[in-house]
């Protein structure tokens, strides 16, 4: 508890103050929720997650530009993963256009998965912006955790757009998580 004091992460409990709504009424909810950042923005206007493959095309580039740019002047939350490619194009241009960003992480909030993205997961926490993950300090991703991470993404949010994705892919996953809660 000292160390996510220190590291200015909060715990969140299934049924308490502060655990997001939308979450909560997922069937599969986590019972605890790791945040880093202010939990205001869990509470944000229109939650929307914007999804897609690690290695986007140059359609995918610019149909994430293109949603970003047709939501301009819409008071909304971006939801995502902080993967490589769609979401962290996602989270870069939420950021440029001053829209909140939650960035869900498929392991403990001590670090950033891929270490690529780590100056732009401070950006979003330097912007208002928060981490979210289920899992405590010093947990590693794994091939188990981004899935389950993806029900996080589709539990936050109010829609979830797919800009690209492989068969099967993780995106369709957070998608058909969406579909059916």
């Amino acid at each position: 508890l000292e160390s996510m004091r220190r590291k200015g992460i909060r715990a969140v409990v299934h049924g308490h103050r502060g655990y997001p709504f939308g979450l909560s009424e997922v069937p599969d909810a986590p019972w605890i929720l790791f945040v880093k950042g202010p939990l205001e923005v869990l509470r944000g206007p229109r939650p929307v997650a914007v999804v897609g493959t690690r290695r986007s095309s140059t359609a995918g580039r610019l149909a994430v530009d293109g949603i970003m740019e047709g939501m301009r002047d819409l008071e909304w939350t971006l939801i995502s993963g902080m993967a490589d490619g769609i979401d962290a194009l996602a989270h870069r241009a939420a950021l440029d256009r001053g829209v909140p960003t939650v960035a869900c992480l498929a392991h403990g909030l001590h670090s950033v998965h891929p270490r690529t993205n780590a100056a732009l997961a401070e950006r979003i926490l330097d912007a208002g912006g928060c981490w979210v993950s289920e899992y405590r300090l010093g947990t590693p991703p794994s091939k188990y955790t981004f899935p389950a991470r993806n029900r996080i993404i589709a539990g936050l949010s109010q829609a979830v757009v797919v800009v690209e994705s492989n068969d099967p892919g993780g995106s369709l996953i957070t998608a058909r998580l969406a579909q059916d809660y």
